[in-house]
């Protein structure tokens, strides 16, 4: 009788291989289900906050260009995995020492109207823009600039 208590007592103090294989089972199971539903809104998530980033420069390419920094206008230039607020109207022959360049997802790809140059003191654009962001997965998120600079997308 005295060895069965002992015996018993031996099995209650640890954990089970069994327990160890569940606990890894279901942890396994939850990241697998998981997992999609999170690269899905990493995705989306990327595609809205480089919406954001290219909204928040145009405003500042408006802005400096409305109040003639370096009496110049200014502008905005799209490329991949940044964005580039620019003095002068031609990305090309710009004086880079003025750039502000803003980091955004290398997954984005675009296309439509990657140059945008607002004009002097007005701040206007020359005729209305689009743009269109498109992610990974195909999602498409197209963004319309009028020629005042008001930002549908």
């Amino acid at each position: 009788m005295k060895q069965k208590a002992e015996i018993k007592n031996r099995r209650e103090k640890g954990i089970t291989m069994l327990e160890i294989i569940l606990v890894v089972a279901l942890i396994t199971l939850l990241a697998a289900v998981t997992s999609p539903v999170y690269v899905a809104y990493y995705t989306r998530n990327n595609l809205h906050l480089t919406a954001a980033t290219i909204a928040s420069g145009l405003r500042k390419a408006q802005t400096k260009s409305r109040a003639m920094q370096n009496d110049n206008p200014w502008s905005l230039y799209i490329e991949e995995g940044k964005i580039v607020i620019y003095e002068g109207s031609d990305y090309a022959s710009r004086n880079s020492g003025f750039d502000e360049i803003y980091e955004i997802p290398d997954s984005i790809s675009f296309s439509g109207d990657l140059d945008l140059n607002f004009s002097k003191l007005e701040g206007e654009l020359n005729s209305n823009k689009n743009l269109s962001l498109i992610n990974p997965d195909g999602k498409t998120m197209t963004m319309v600039i009028n020629t005042k600079g008001t930002i549908e997308y």
